[in-house]
C-alpha cells in the first residue's frame, strides 16, 4: 500500500502533465517545500506547483495548492499561498481531484481548480479531464 506523500506526489505529477498540456510552464517543489511556513511550531507547505503561461501580452503565474479533495486543504496554507502570490503578482489557486469516475459522479476524475483571489472557478481547457 503507498504511504500518503507517494500518493500526493503521484497527483502533483498528474497535475504537471495536465497543465504541460495545455501550455503552462509548470515545476513542483520536490517534497511539497516550495514554500514552508511554520504556525504554532507546526510546519505548513502552502505552495505544491508554480506555473506560468503567456497569455496575449499578459504572463500568468499560479501558486498552486494540490489536494485529494478540497476539504483537505488547511487555512494556514491557504492564508499563506494567498499572502505570497499577492506578493509577487501571482494568482493563488487550489486544485484537487476526486479518485475513480462513475456515473453517479461524473466529476470524479477531473480537475477541479480555485481561486482564491476572485472566489471562482476555473476551467483551464476540454484536455482538463483525465
Amino acid at each position: 500500500m503507498a504511504n500518503s506523500y507517494i500518493l500526493g506526489r503521484s497527483r502533483e505529477h498528474n497535475l504537471l502533465s495536465k497543465l504541460r498540456i495545455n501550455g503552462w510552464f509548470a515545476i513542483r517543489g520536490s517534497g511539497s517545500k516550495a514554500g514552508m511556513v511554520v504556525v504554532d511550531g507546526k510546519k505548513y507547505y502552502p505552495i505544491d506547483i508554480i506555473s506560468v503561461k503567456k497569455d496575449k501580452k499578459k504572463t500568468i503565474v499560479w501558486f498552486i495548492q494540490v489536494s485529494k479533495y478540497l476539504s483537505d486543504i488547511d487555512e494556514v496554507e491557504k492564508k499563506y499561498i494567498k499572502i505570497w502570490a499577492e506578493k509577487v503578482g501571482a494568482e493563488p489557486i487550489l486544485a484537487w481531484t476526486f479518485e475513480k469516475r462513475r456515473k453517479a459522479n461524473p466529476k470524479r476524475g477531473k480537475w477541479e481548480f480555485y481561486n482564491l483571489n476572485d472566489n471562482k472557478y476555473i476551467k483551464i481547457d476540454k484536455k482538463n479531464s483525465k
